[in-house]
């Protein structure tokens, strides 16, 4: 990949040196942005400068993304580009850029396909709960997580993917269903004396806040086109202040929590919460079942 973003500089450069449009890359994937008439030049300048660089824009898979009073003027400019042209949205980079009913349409798309996936995982934790825990604290639960940082106010629509989570797969893991408290509980992370079931609708916000906070340097230099990287030490500093905050929010959490379930439960979680006492959830299984997802499907090795 570092070779392949210093071979891909000279391109990038040139393009900066020629438009207006604001760009921004990731691997092969060119992004322009601004009004119509500096992206229609960028996308000229990238079909005149890329292949001699090695780079060879293929416009049947290229979208432009515009309001709906601008449709007509792009479709004018971009007539006999073979580019699509949509004022509803489009993916972007595994996320959605565009209008909110896109949004919304795209993230219940793949909704939709999570709870298929945590339903089947249920039905293997009747009889391999291990694995099946293992399979989502170490892959599933980070299908959404992208998401989850990437898009905004989307708690609502991962509803159905929480109540997947606490009406199927949580029960067929511990052999009974739970109560709020301790749906709550579970959601802690295992040090907490949880199990690091999380609640998707409840953790959307957060992580989507924590995520704009600690790429705000990096957003700033996107939108001013400098080629300059991000400060390391402020990125850390926001790193750490990021994950105190959540750890702090989490202590509070539990504490909340603690005191809605049975004192037999409290002295439960205290004995969890030590050091060392819970490691075993965490251990990622290697010579016993393992899961493995593939095409939505879970196989057994």
């Amino acid at each position: 990949m570092s070779m392949y973003a210093i071979s891909l500089q000279p391109l990038i450069s040139l393009l900066h040196n020629r438009s207006t449009a604001k760009q921004c890359w990731f691997a092969d994937d060119a992004t322009g942005a601004g009004p119509l008439e500096e992206v229609k030049q960028w996308w000229d300048d990238l079909r005149e400068a890329g292949p001699p660089l090695g780079y060879y824009p293929n416009s049947k898979k290229c979208w432009l993304v515009v309001k709906p009073e601008k449709e007509g003027r792009a479709k004018e400019m971009f007539a006999g580009t073979g580019i699509n042209i949509t004022t509803e949205g489009r993916k972007h980079l595994g996320a959605a850029l565009g209008s909110q009913s896109y949004l919304e349409k795209y993230v219940g798309s793949k909704v939709e396909d999570w709870v298929g996936e945590v339903t089947r995982l249920a039905e293997l934790a009747r009889s391999q709960p291990q694995a099946s825990y293992a399979a989502f604290t170490f892959g599933l639960r980070r299908r959404w997580t992208y998401f989850m940082r990437t898009l905004p106010d989307i708690e609502n629509l991962l509803q159905p993917l929480e109540r997947a989570i606490s009406d199927v797969l949580i029960p067929s893991l511990i052999g009974r269903n739970c109560s709020e408290a301790e749906r709550d509980l579970v959601a802690l992370p295992v040090r907490m004396g949880g199990l690091g079931l999380i609640n998707p609708s409840d953790s959307a916000d957060a992580e989507y806040s924590a995520s704009i906070r600690v790429s705000a340097p990096l957003v700033s230099k996107i939108e001013a086109q400098s080629s300059e990287t991000p400060e390391e030490a402020g990125v850390q500093r926001l790193v750490y202040a990021t994950r105190k905050e959540k750890n702090d929010g989490l202590k509070e959490e539990l504490e909340e929590v603690k005191a809605m379930l049975p004192d037999k439960t409290q002295r439960a979680v205290d004995l969890a919460c030590e050091k060392g006492a819970s490691n075993w959830l965490t251990v990622f299984l290697l010579k016993t079942w393992i899961l493995i997802s593939t095409s939505g499907n879970f196989v057994m090795l």
